[in-house]
């Protein structure tokens, strides 16, 4: 690498930190909007993971930032069983309505939680609790049948049990590949070799965009009747209704619609 290119690399880490830096919430963690005042556990992990690599990139990272958001981590733990909370303790199953309510629940949040409480704050993490956790995901391994497969779990626990675990490495990493190995697509064409798309966080639907409609300099009016659409079989289906605005927010619902 040249020394522009590396230069060039360290501004966009930097950058990078700034940005996670100044999108905490005071005394908390993080959410989907910077400084909104909500936390979450899914957000504030993937935040966490991200500082962990300017870490290790040779950034500094502020103490009292990381101690707010391990703190915020450690308060949405049930201190019984060590289950972490998604939003706060005892959240219980997170779903999209109408999308993945039939999924199973998994101790996504409780892998992620204690991964990051481990990787930033080791000496204010005990053992007991640690083992707690360690626990409920090993009573949880990866299962792509019915409605168990969820990647975004998979992910998450693996690394936890690899990183926190050592001695249930290698029960959970062969549980990982049988359930890797049985979501391979085995169909002909473009889509043999790759995964299964469909998960919980996918849902029963995977929209595809048949049709839309917006305004241009030329055309004032948008059009309110979609293309027409034939469906190969009877049955129910959802139609995804989808409004962006010309500020980039969006909003959608889904519409049920039975056929034959």
């Amino acid at each position: 690498m040249t020394k522009a290119a590396f230069e060039a690399l360290r501004r966009a880490v930097r950058q990078a930190l700034a940005f996670l830096l100044g999108a905490q919430n005071k005394a908390a963690a993080w959410r989907y909007i910077a400084n909104g005042g909500d936390n979450d556990m899914s957000v504030t992990a993937w935040a966490l993971y991200a500082l962990d690599s300017c870490r290790k990139a040779g950034e500094r990272i502020p103490a009292i930032g990381i101690r707010d958001a391990t703190d915020w981590i450690a308060s949405t733990t049930i201190d019984s069983n060590g289950r972490v909370g998604y939003s706060h303790k005892g959240t219980g199953k997170v779903f999209v309505p109408q999308v993945n309510e039939s999924y199973n629940h998994h101790e996504t949040m409780t892998a992620a939680g204690l991964l990051c409480r481990s990787t930033w704050a080791p000496l204010y993490l005990k053992a007991a609790d640690l083992d707690k956790g360690v626990k409920l995901v090993m009573a949880d391994p990866p299962d792509a049948q019915g409605w168990s497969r969820d990647y975004y779990y998979w992910h998450h626990a693996t690394r936890f049990i690899k990183q926190c675990a050592p001695k249930s490495w290698e029960t959970w990493k062969a549980a990982a590949l049988r359930a890797l190995d049985s979501s391979r697509e085995s169909t002909t064409g473009c889509c043999r070799g790759s995964w299964a798309i469909e998960d919980r966080w996918t849902g029963a639907y995977i929209f595809e965009n048949e049709w839309q409609s917006f305004r241009t300099r030329q055309r004032r009016d948008i059009e309110m009747t979609s293309a027409p659409h034939t469906y190969a079989a009877a049955g129910r289906y959802m139609i995804a209704v989808k409004v962006i605005d010309i500020f980039g927010n969006d909003t959608m619902t889904l519409v049920p619609v039975t056929v034959g």
